[in-house]
């Protein structure tokens, strides 16, 4: 483990099962970097050509993830105030992560400008 990195990685991997209309066979198991946010794009692949969200326009894609993943830990809900859109981050706490995330050299800490 690398020095400073107290992340438990299986706090940030969601299950994700998806089934191909075509396939055939025992289960496979793909350790890529996924998020929920794939589920639209793997859903529409292969049945809409171009895909884009109806409700802001912007195309449909896993493009975002060829920057890393902004992991925030300390988010926290202001529970006081039960309207509140916002939530509070502390980027001392926070993680970026790219590609496998079972590698811990693929996680960083946030850098926060001098």
């Amino acid at each position: 483990m690398k020095p400073g990195f107290s992340v438990n990685i299986d706090n940030f991997n969601p299950i994700l099962l998806v089934k191909d209309f075509y396939a055939s066979g025992g289960i496979k198991t793909d350790h890529a970097f996924m998020t929920n946010a794939d589920v639209p794009f793997l859903a529409f692949q292969g049945q809409i050509e171009n895909p884009v969200n109806p409700f802001t326009g912007k195309k449909i894609s896993v493009e975002p993830k060829n920057n890393p993943l902004y992991v925030a830990r300390s988010g926290g809900i202001h529970l006081e105030d039960p309207e509140s859109t916002q939530i509070s981050l502390d980027p001392y706490k926070d993680y970026y992560v790219h590609d496998n995330i079972f590698d811990p050299d693929n996680w960083s800490t946030v850098s926060l400008p001098e």
